[in-house]
């Protein structure tokens, strides 16, 4: 649908100008070695938190720690919770394309704020 050609046509242009920049760096001494890392979707977790009585870090750390619990066994350390910004923009490798549970998808903050 349009939505769909929407989320192309942004995605398009940002990969664009991500290419930009990579070809740009190599005129930047000392940046040759930069590494770019693309988070990828492991799987879902479910967590009750209380958006309007705990803080944003609280709630942050929670959904860390359950990322870090529900990690495969040697994963602990390289498993994190998605970044809202990840979330918004689909930068996230594997992620689904709709949401099927009964639940909402929140990710980490800054920008977990709703408008």
């Amino acid at each position: 649908g349009v939505q769909t050609c929407d989320n192309e046509e942004i995605g398009s242009e940002y990969l664009e100008a991500v290419r930009d920049l990579v070809k740009s760096m190599k005129n930047c001494p000392g940046l040759t070695g930069a590494v770019f890392e693309i988070p990828a979707f492991r799987k879902t977790v479910e967590l009750g938190v209380n958006l309007l009585m705990e803080t944003d870090e609280t709630t942050d750390g929670k959904m860390q720690q359950a990322c870090k619990n529900a990690a495969d066994a040697g994963d602990e350390d390289t498993i994190r919770a998605a970044k809202q910004s990840e979330l918004d923009q689909r930068m996230i490798s594997g992620l689904p394309e709709t949401n099927t549970a009964t639940m909402s998808i929140l990710g980490l903050c800054p920008t977990c704020a709703g408008d």
